[in-house]
């Protein structure tokens, strides 16, 4: 059976992306899960959709890069891709690391650099 991880999850009022991954014992396998609520406010569906699976982190991070993600509210982090995630957040960061705009700190918090 498929054993798959969250790898990173993040939400915003209303939604979250969650990216999760299973390790084939060689190399990572990840997909993308989007949840958009907000249509229940004007009584229609909730949006929810997944993607394909990628097979790479770059392809993983142009999945998530189809949403401003890293500036979600970060949920949860898998521990082994905290340095990569923080990583991604940085790059992805139009403001000063140190600047809290868009909640920075919490992604310090959640990829265990700050207490």
């Amino acid at each position: 059976m498929e054993h798959w991880e969250v790898i990173l999850e993040a939400g915003v009022e209303g939604g979250s992306i969650t990216l999760y991954s299973r390790y084939t014992g060689k190399s990572w396998i990840f997909g993308r899960d989007v949840l958009d609520q907000t249509p229940t406010l004007i009584d229609e569906a909730t949006i929810h959709y997944k993607s394909d699976s990628v097979y790479s982190w770059e392809e993983a991070l142009e999945l998530l890069d189809k949403h401003p993600w890293h500036l979600f509210y970060p949920v949860k982090i898998h521990p082994l891709f905290r340095g990569a995630v923080l990583a991604a957040v940085i790059r992805r960061s139009k403001h000063n690391a140190m600047d809290d705009d868009y909640g920075f700190r919490n992604w310090l918090t959640i990829c265990g650099d700050l207490p």
